[in-house]
């Protein structure tokens, strides 16, 4: 008797990681642990950077991340989130990209996102999770001077 077989390549698998932790699709919860809460910033020009690594652990095909742009920012206050720094738009069987995103607040308050990455995996397409971080107002300094000479806190 004869045995006949065709081989195929595996699909493309696409996993994303901030913070060196695994970001489930579809996430919804914001977190520090996985990066996708961002530190508090001031709305007067301070900005938070995240990078994220988009892995193909695929050990067949490559990974095509098709979006335009590649990453994707929908959602209620996207505008203070930015893609800094795009992926490859080629992930190779086994290759990993980076690709970043700042948090610029424009008002104060907790500020929301999802980010998008549409890609050839073929149940992860697109990629969704959501991005928050917090605005906040530097507090008000003082300085106090005595014959043009700062007084120190608490100075006798």
């Amino acid at each position: 008797f004869a045995i006949q077989g065709t081989g195929t390549e595996a699909p493309a698998e696409i996993a994303i990681r901030g913070n060196d932790t695994e970001i489930v699709d579809g996430d919804a919860a914001p977190s520090l642990t996985d990066h996708t809460e961002y530190a508090e910033a001031d709305v007067a020009g301070e900005t938070g950077t995240r990078t994220y690594t988009i892995r193909n652990t695929s050990t067949g095909r490559a990974l095509a991340v098709t979006g335009d742009p590649l990453v994707t920012i929908t959602g209620t206050h996207a505008a203070d989130f930015s893609a800094a720094v795009q992926p490859a738009s080629s992930v190779a069987a086994g290759a990993e990209t980076t690709f970043q995103i700042t948090f610029d607040p424009s008002s104060l308050g907790l500020r929301s996102a999802l980010v998008s990455i549409a890609n050839s995996d073929g149940d992860e397409n697109p990629y969704d999770f959501a991005i928050q971080g917090t605005g906040t107002e530097a507090p008000a300094e003082i300085e106090l001077l005595g014959k043009d000479r700062e007084i120190v806190d608490g100075e006798r």
